[in-house]
């Protein structure tokens, strides 16, 4: 078997595909950066603590009005049950902030330490399930603390309770 180098017309060809794949991942990721709610119905993953499963994010219909509020107020207070998705949604808007803004910093308040790390978990989890030419790069992660390569920005998690 030899080796054949590509021809001319073979390196237009595949230089056009490149080009428009990079111009599509540029014009996904400008939307995304616009808009959290395409970036979570197109490409978040989560994992479904019931099935143990890696799912496609599905909003149900307060969701949407949740984040609109989150993207609206500075503070927010939500009294809720478990099973509702929020701990998730916040999980995506924290990653989105981090991710698509420069020198961001989103502190996640949960009511212990255990929680406060569950919380951060997710945000990995939904950053490390992303394309790569939706993610910056990880520079730090431990148990409390994530940061970004390129952008500067971070994400903390902490406990409200000592």
């Amino acid at each position: 078997m030899t080796f054949q180098l590509p021809t001319d017309k073979e390196l237009q060809a595949n230089s056009s595909k490149v080009s428009d794949r990079v111009m599509g991942e540029m014009a996904e990721y400008a939307l995304c950066a616009a808009s959290i709610k395409h970036f979570a119905l197109n490409h978040v993953l989560i994992k479904n603590q019931n099935t143990q499963r890696i799912e496609k994010w599905q909003p149900w219909s307060y969701l949407f009005d949740v984040l609109d509020i989150i993207q609206v107020y500075d503070v927010i207070y939500i009294l809720k049950a478990s099973q509702l998705g929020l701990s998730w949604l916040v999980a995506i808007y924290a990653d989105w902030i981090a991710n698509f803004s420069n020198t961001s910093n989103c502190l996640l308040l949960s009511q212990g330490q255990l929680e406060a790390q569950e919380m951060l978990s997710k945000v990995e989890f939904i950053h490390s399930n992303l394309p790569d030419y939706l993610k910056f790069p990880i520079d730090r992660n431990n148990r409390e603390f994530l940061s970004f390569v390129g952008n500067h920005s971070q994400i903390r998690a902490l406990a409200s309770t000592e």
